[in-house]
């Protein structure tokens, strides 16, 4: 860092002050010398008074000093003088007192024999003092001439030709052009007439000038000096006078427009010429101004002081960010605070440009310490393993402009919601790769322009990063930016692709940059999952103690995070204690009732008309006056001020406090609100308060911005009484249902007078607890016990594993109970019974209720009716006429047609093999043959149209794809249209068309670990969404007027557990909970065995041949054969498909839907890594099938 010495004029009488506030102190930017003069005898400069001092340039004062001759003060006497004007301080640069104004005036206006000489002690003293502290140090177009001063002194000076001095008098003076470019970052003005400093008007219409003078104008990215000079004629007073008007001329004729802009103004040293003074030509040259200008700081200590502004404007961004509304903002000064975060500006060095790719950048205000090279285009930069953050505020390249004060927030925001993520996750998990992504797209998501894009799947998105638009758009960013993404995403390390492409939407422990949440979280990371049952006690203490400090908003946060429901399940395994937690966490807590306090005494308004006067002092609170009885887990209370009288036009506001603030869910002060002219009530406040327990609140109200000269009355509080009324409410209202089984696989809900029958030798009943339509636990800590009695006996119960009944459900978790039908059932049929009891977190019984009802004999048929019913089906199933199942399919196109198309293609040309499945007539005794045990919950079956292809699975089956006949391949779907054999009920089309559908694209559905829990996850996942029984496969928007549609938007409202789109919400919750089919989900969720947020990420399908097409199937099996060898007959048979080589295969080319299918798939670019593991080879087939290998534009 440069020193900077100051040169004041001594005879000035004004104050350091005075001199700082006008701009009369002028200083030379240039190293320190050892010593000035070696001679006591000279005129030197005297340090042990401090009258000539240095500055660092970091606290935005100058410090002026005189220079004394023998510690005399008749140095420099004339005002008139300025040898230097300071860069740094812009109110010296452009703030001038009137003198000084009057005597710029004059220096401009008159030649030099006009102006008035410096009177010095001797004349040497300046020459020596201005050509040691030359201004210029990198101009390379100065001839550097021995000292031409000194020399013209002796009389080697050249002597002017005749007329010469006449002639550079004339507009045209001696050289063709005025401003010339004679090397990079400078601009010589010569031409100057001899003894003059002022600017010709011809000179200012020449082409060069008005460009430049309009760049510097209009350009906030440029730094400009300038430096004056003359030939070598004259006395050093006369020079150095007429140097100093002309680099002021060239200022004032540049315009008011570079002020902000002017790093130097002032004299290059008596020394230093532009050339030599040997012809007239040259002596032109001589007389001049130079410009030098460079897209950045000329000095660190610009760079300092543009910080130290900047600066100014993050701590007012910091202010207004702590009163924010939102929470996610709000929070961001105090979590700075609580992790110690330094925070400031981002500004270019002065030794940097700011036009170029990368610029180097310091963060602080003062140093260098903390210096990077980044992108000009860098928002923030965080540094110091997440203790720095460098905001970057201007509009780069602009070095003047700053961005708006919104956007300085957000950039703030932004990089704390970065660290805050990686912070929450821990050390460890944040030095990934996949969590600093996660970071940077959750800090992206709320920022422009991505915070307006559209959160729906987007089938015609390619397999190169998630197919949202917003995700997709902020995955660009990110992958464009960040070399380490980009590299393991390409080199798809530790199988980030999948992780990225499935990450849509965000997801997190602290997505609102709560200090509380960190520390709630932190609470977590002091333990080793799982807890034990000895360290439980200790361990809900100290959640309790850190889930006490948090607001409303935090305890949001953390119920509609899958995070942070992931992370309760994995420290705690008993669900009776996950619910203790959650609740601990989800409850504010307990506020005592604070003493009655006596109720202000209001005080009436003052000032004003009378009008105003009656309508303010009859001013009250509107709101509950009997006590709520509160029913849910929340309350919304409406608070109105109103008004006995109109407001006769008074200008102003109302304000609501509600008090505990804990025990309001978001803002308990309401916004300032004004009060409509002419009606007697103002704007309502609608708290929401938090029911878990009884409390007193308060509702105060402010009358602010008031009209001049009129006070505000005191209004009287409203004090309101909340009465937890959950538990009673609840069990009086809640009641037990079960479903039963029909024949077919179909159930249904028992209701009082329905016949409920065995069915297959069996029955299977899901028992659990509901409350009305509508209502939902209010968050009470419930679990359901069920007993199945026979006769009066408990034969069943789940008693061992009560079943929740989970906060914001409608209804608890099924018990399922399967019994087998005794050897003969009496006509009558047989009474059962089934008790459900609620109870609590110690296990007590809150309430019991029973269901009475009766099991009917089943229906009995022979084989030779399931037979017939069988081949009726068969039959219907192959019919290609328009009336047959294979001619409806066909005439609808689409994934339907392409389904019809594999029934009918045989097996070794990639078809699929289409059996009825129907219910064995002798079932139970079946199933008891074939395990070896009876087992109410399986049913015998047998596909085709006899026995001979019979087989066991679940009770209630519509159809699967089967493997239990090897013989028939290994895709044979076998489904049940005849639901009750006796009745000869059949199936409706439309379901079949839909079980069909699903079933053929599990069998077209071919993936590598397919045995594992994520896959037979993700596989039921795709079939459920292509079979479209959630809504049209093909967009995520439901048709206008459908019913039973669901969309696939992102969805923040959706509570865990599940995936945050409704589409993909309903199938999670279908296989969740669905404990007699997919047992397994349940289980592998709740416990997180590798699932839990694969699972909550998975939100669109993508699988390898969704779209059951003949074609894709016979060119997915020719890849995955692929040993190694052979590579350049696989890329032909490859481009044969795809139309790019001759002749096509007998199946014919792909068509474009399949083209587009294999591009925007991950299950196709997964395919050709795996199987090709020569990365050219990899790169090579990928561009023959289109798959994508960079992200596009």
């Amino acid at each position: 860092m440069s020193d900077f010495w100051f040169i004041s004029s001594a005879a000035n009488t004004k104050t350091e002050q005075q001199q700082n506030a006008e701009g009369d102190s002028f200083f030379l930017p240039q190293k320190r010398p050892a010593a000035f003069f070696s001679s006591s005898s000279q005129t030197g400069i005297s340090k042990n008074n401090g009258t000539l001092n240095h500055i660092a340039g970091t606290n935005g004062q100058s410090i002026n000093r005189s220079i004394e001759r023998n510690n005399s003060q008749a140095s420099y006497s004339d005002t008139e003088n300025h040898f230097f004007k300071p860069f740094n301080y812009h109110n010296s640069i452009q703030r001038k007192c009137s003198a000084c104004e009057e005597e710029d005036k004059e220096m401009t206006g008159t030649g030099e024999n006009e102006h008035k000489p410096v009177q010095l002690a001797a004349a040497s003293t300046a020459n020596e003092v201005v050509r040691r502290f030359s201004p210029i140090t990198s101009n390379t177009i100065l001839q550097r001439t021995p000292d031409d001063a000194s020399a013209a002194a002796a009389g080697s000076c050249p002597s002017y030709e005749p007329n010469e001095v006449t002639k550079s008098r004339t507009a045209a003076g001696w050289l063709p052009q005025d401003l010339t470019e004679h090397s990079p970052k400078e601009l010589l003005f010569a031409d100057f007439g001899n003894n003059q400093s002022n600017v010709r008007g011809s000179s200012q219409t020449e082409p060069l000038w008005i460009s430049w003078k309009n760049t510097f104008n209009t350009d906030g990215s440029y730094r400009i000096s300038i430096a004056g000079y003359s030939d070598c004629s004259g006395n050093e007073e006369v020079n150095i006078s007429i140097r100093q008007a002309r680099a002021l001329a060239i200022e004032r004729a540049l315009g008011s427009g570079i002020n902000n802009k002017l790093s130097f103004r002032g004299m290059a040293g008596l020394g230093q010429m532009v050339t030599t003074n040997d012809t007239p030509e040259n002596r032109a040259k001589n007389r001049s101004v130079v410009i030098e200008y460079k897209q950045g700081f000329f000095f660190d200590s610009e760079a300092f002081e543009n910080a130290q502004r900047a600066n100014e404007l993050i701590q007012t961004a910091l202010t207004e960010l702590s009163a924010s509304s939102e929470a996610r903002e709000r929070n961001v000064p105090a979590y700075i605070t609580q992790k110690g975060i330094s925070i400031g500006p981002l500004t270019p060095r002065h030794d940097t440009t700011t036009t170029t790719p990368t610029i180097n950048f310091f963060a602080g205000t003062s140093d260098y310490a903390n210096s990077f090279v980044l992108p000009s285009a860098t928002r923030f930069h965080i540094y110091n393993s997440n203790a720095g953050i460098g905001i970057q505020v201007r509009v780069m390249p602009d070095l003047i402009g700053t961005i708006p004060l919104a956007d300085v927030k957000e950039r703030i925001v932004q990089a704390v919601s970065q660290i805050a993520h990686l912070n929450a996750v821990g050390t460890a998990a944040a030095g990934t790769t996949i969590e600093q992504y996660k970071a940077q797209f959750n800090a992206w998501w709320n920022v422009a322009p991505y915070n307006t894009m559209n959160t729906e799947f987007n089938p015609a998105l390619d397999s190169f990063g998630p197919r949202t638009n917003r995700a997709r758009e902020i995955f660009k960013k990110i992958y464009n930016e960040n070399t380490t993404v980009k590299n393991d995403y390409d080199n798809n390390t530790g199988g980030i692709k999948e992780k990225i492409d499935t990450y849509n939407i965000p997801e997190g422990f602290n997505l609102i940059n709560s200090p509380r949440l960190q520390a709630l979280r932190d609470v977590f990371s002091a333990n080793v999952p799982p807890i034990s049952n000895a360290n439980y006690p200790a361990f809900k203490t100290a959640i309790e103690t850190a889930a006490a400090n948090l607001d409303s908003d935090d305890r949001i946060a953390v119920s509609s995070s899958n995070d942070w429901q992931r992370l309760i399940n994995q420290y705690i395994t008993e669900e009776s204690k996950r619910q203790e937690i959650r609740n601990a966490i989800n409850t504010p807590p307990a506020v005592p009732a604070p003493p009655p306090a006596p109720a202000p005494t209001p005080g009436p308004s003052t000032g004003g008309g009378a009008a105003a006067r009656t309508f303010l002092n009859n001013v009250s609170i509107d709101g509950p006056t009997a006590p709520i009885t509160a029913n849910n887990a929340t309350e919304t209370v409406t608070l109105t001020p109103v008004s006995t009288k109109p407001n006769p036009g008074l200008n102003f506001s109302t304000k609501f406090t509600v008090t505990p603030a804990p025990r309001v869910i978001g803002n308990s002060i309401s916004p300032e609100s004004p009060w409509p002219s002419g009606v007697n009530s103002g704007v309502s406040f609608d708290p929401e308060i938090s029911n878990n327990g009884s409390v007193t609140m308060n509702a105060h109200l402010d009358l602010v911005n008031m009209p001049s000269g009129l006070t505000a009355p005191t209004v009287s509080d409203l004090s309101f009484v909340i009465n937890d009324n959950r538990n009673a409410n609840f069990l009086a209202n809640w009641n037990p249902h079960f479903q039963y089984s029909l024949p077919g696989g179909n159930t249904d809900w028992y209701n009082a007078g329905d016949t409920v029958r065995y069915v297959g030798g069996s029955q299977q009943f899901r028992v659990s607890a509901w409350l009305p339509s509508g209502s939902v636990n209010p968050g009470l800590t419930l679990s359901v016990v069920s007993r199945l009695k026979k006769a009066g006996v408990v034969i069943q119960n789940n008693a061992s594993s009560p079943q929740a009944f989970p906060n914001n459900a409608q209804s608890s978790v099924p018990i399922p109970f399967n019994i087998s039908a005794p050897a003969s059932v009496p006509a009558a049929g047989e009474a059962f019974e089934i008790e459900v009891d609620i109870i609590d977190s110690a296990a007590a019984v809150l309430g019991t209720k029973t269901i009475s009802f009766t099991v009917m004999p089943e229906n009995v048929y022979t084989q030779a009716a399931a037979i017939a019913e069988a081949t009726d089906d068969n039959n219907f199933f192959h019919d290609s006429t328009a009336t047959g199942l294979l001619g409806i399919m066909t005439a609808m196109g689409g994934i339907a047609a392409r389904v019809a198309t594999a029934v009918n293609t045989p097996v070794a040309d990639g078809g699929i093999v289409l059996l009825p499945m129907t219910a064995r007539h002798d079932s139970a005794a079946f199933v008891q043959t074939t395990l070896g045990r009876p087992d109410p919950s399986k049913t015998g079956y047998f596909a085709g149209i006899d026995y001979s292809h019979s087989t066991v699975d679940v009770a209630g089956a519509a159809g699967f794809r089967t493997h239990s006949f090897p013989a028939l391949g290994d895709k044979v779907i076998i489904l049940n249209r005849t639901t009750d054999i006796p009745a000869k009920s059949k199936r409706s089309n439309d379901s079949i068309i839909t079980l069909l559908t699903h079933e053929a694209v599990h069998a077209m559905d071919v993936r590598p670990d397919s045995g594992t829990e994520i896959e037979r996850y993700k596989t039921e996942f795709r079939a459920y969404w292509m079979d479209g029984r959630y809504g049209p496969p093909g967009t995520s928007v439901c048709p206008v007027g459908s019913t039973g549609c669901f969309d696939a938007v992102y969805n923040p409202s959706l509570r865990p557990p599940g995936p945050k789109t409704n589409r993909a919400r309903a199938i999670f919750e279908h296989l969740y909970n669905n404990p007699i089919t997919y047992p397994w989900v349940k289980q592998a969720y709740d416990n997180n065995v590798d699932f839990r947020e694969q699972v909550d990420n998975y939100i669109y399908p993508d699988g390898i041949n969704l779209m059951v097409s003949i074609r894709l199937e016979k060119l997915r099996a020719l890849i995955e054969a692929f040993t190694g060898a052979g590579f350049a007959a696989l890329r032909t048979t490859v481009r044969q498909y795809m139309g790019l080589d001759v002749p096509a295969p007998a199946s014919g080319v792909l068509d474009n839907d399949e083209k587009n299918y294999i591009r925007n798939s991950r299950a196709w670019r997964d395919l050709v890594e795996r199987k090709i593991t020569v990365r050219a080879d990899q790169l090579t087939l990928k561009g023959d099938l289109g798959i994508p290998t960079t992200v596009g534009p």
